[in-house]
């Protein structure tokens, strides 16, 4: 990813103990990992990362709905998932990203402000894209948007039109922007916009939320021309443990960095 202008960067601290205690629930060592608090864009951000190991990548993670940047250690299976990355070498970077909206143009330049100061601090090109729910709106609109070249996005249970995710999950009203036009709905997009570029959708048929198979299916039949796009199966509703595939993720991003 270029080199961006990080409008607001702070460093709050290099240690931050509630980050520690998830991410450590299973009675791993916390000296294992290292954590640094900062703020980007007016946004706290939270990076985690293994302890003097070579970080092979960058994940940003885009959280779902009510999420924030702790997130990514907010539940069992999500700490797991973490684990799994930052124990293959991935440095895992998180932001508050204003809270439920989603579709504001904002959120994804706080989102790219993070990327690229993610990429300067660890001085890595590899950068992969992980959204969880409702995070799949910003993520595929900034994957899109041609800013730098990123690996691979992947999405937990994604919400991939706006239509949809007005009927299910009514909180995305929250903050919106008044214009339509800045809403950014990724089933609008042209599908070019997505030649070439890799994704992978991690969904339930039994997700009656999103409904992410539905979203799968019909973003498929959209962009599968231009896009290389693969579905992995998982079972239960909403946000259920075996749609988050920690080792799987790592696994298929590891492959996308060996493939150049």
């Amino acid at each position: 990813m270029g080199r961006g202008v990080v409008t607001t960067l702070r460093v709050l601290a290099a240690s931050l103990v509630v980050a520690v205690a998830s991410l450590t629930a299973c009675a791993r060592d916390e000296s294992e990992f290292t954590y640094l608090r900062i703020q980007v864009d007016g946004q706290p951000t939270l990076a985690i990362t293994r302890k003097d190991a070579r970080i092979r990548g960058i994940v940003v993670y885009f959280h779902g709905i009510d999420g924030n940047e702790f997130s990514m250690t907010s539940d069992s299976s999500q700490r797991e998932m973490t684990r799994d990355l930052v124990d293959a070498g991935f440095a895992v970077v998180s932001s508050f990203a204003g809270g439920n909206a989603f579709g504001d143009q904002q959120t994804v330049q706080n989102y790219r402000e993070l990327g690229s100061m993610a990429h300067e601090h660890y001085q890595i090109d590899n950068v992969y894209f992980l959204a969880d729910g409702l995070g799949a709106i910003p993520a595929i609109n900034l994957f899109a948007s041609g800013h730098a070249p990123m690996r691979g996005l992947a999405a937990i249970n994604p919400v991939l039109n706006l239509t949809t995710a007005r009927t299910h999950v009514p909180a995305l009203s929250v903050n919106e922007p008044s214009a339509p036009s800045e809403i950014g709905d990724p089933m609008a997009l042209d599908p070019e916009a997505l030649q070439g570029k890799d994704i992978r959708f991690y969904v339930s048929p039994q997700d009656s939320d999103a409904p992410s198979a539905d979203n799968a299916t019909l973003f498929e039949r959209r962009f599968g021309g231009t896009a290389k796009i693969s579905v992995v199966g998982c079972s239960g509703a909403h946000r259920d443990a075996s749609c988050v595939q920690g080792e799987d993720l790592a696994r298929w991003f590891t492959q996308l960095d060996a493939r150049t």
